[in-house]
């Protein structure tokens, strides 16, 4: 009766592991959704999906894109793009779009996670503004004092070279690597819930042969 017991529960945890959905940590923001940091009013164009929102009260980060913005008056910028991975970018790509409200004076604008040393076309309303290159940091800046609704857009300027395509690479390999882990695990969890599916018949039947 024991084993009997114990193979039954063994079974029902192998069914509760494969039918439990693995959650994503990604955010997905909708288009009434705001963040609010100092005076600056975060919103979104469309739905969009971060792999992380954080901020303080000077800063707020989406995904791997910081925005550290001065302005005198209260600004709303409204995100539409945010290219997922800027290291592999070529030249010329879209990497971040938003547009930006405000009554007037000059706004400073900080924005972190570009590649560091790299080259980037910062555009107001499809003109260049500025040609900005990252600091060791991945940080570029740059300022805008003519004001009613801009959109900006942030274009890369130079080009994936050989060493961001290793860092690429190697995110690639460990990617692939934990793609393999997950399936050889739905796998085996499969066959486990075969092998303790037999064993309980075999139990069973030996079972009912010995009354």
């Amino acid at each position: 009766m024991k084993w009997k017991i114990m193979l039954l529960l063994l079974m029902l945890g192998l069914i509760i592991v494969n039918i439990v959905p693995i959650v994503s940590a990604d955010i997905t923001v909708s288009t009434n959704e705001v963040y609010v940091v100092g005076n600056e009013n975060y919103s979104f164009a469309s739905a969009l999906t971060f792999n992380q929102i954080n901020h303080n009260t000077s800063w707020i980060k989406f995904s791997d894109i910081g925005f550290n913005i001065t302005s005198s008056n209260a600004i709303n910028l409204s995100i539409s793009y945010l290219k997922s991975n800027f290291s592999n970018a070529s030249q010329g790509d879209l990497l971040l779009r938003f547009n930006a409200n405000t009554t007037g004076g000059t706004v400073w604008f900080n924005l972190s996670g570009f590649v560091a040393n790299r080259d980037y076309d910062v555009f107001r309303d499809s003109v260049l503004l500025s040609d900005e290159k990252a600091n060791a940091s991945g940080v570029i800046s740059f300022s805008s004092n003519v004001w009613s609704d801009h959109q900006f857009d942030f274009r890369d300027d130079q080009g994936g070279n050989t060493t961001q395509l290793r860092v690429t690479y190697s995110y690639q390999y460990v990617d692939n690597f934990w793609d393999i882990i997950y399936n050889a695990y739905g796998l085996l969890s499969m066959l486990g819930v075969v092998i303790v599916a037999v064993l309980i018949i075999v139990v069973l039947i030996r079972a009912k042969m010995e009354k």
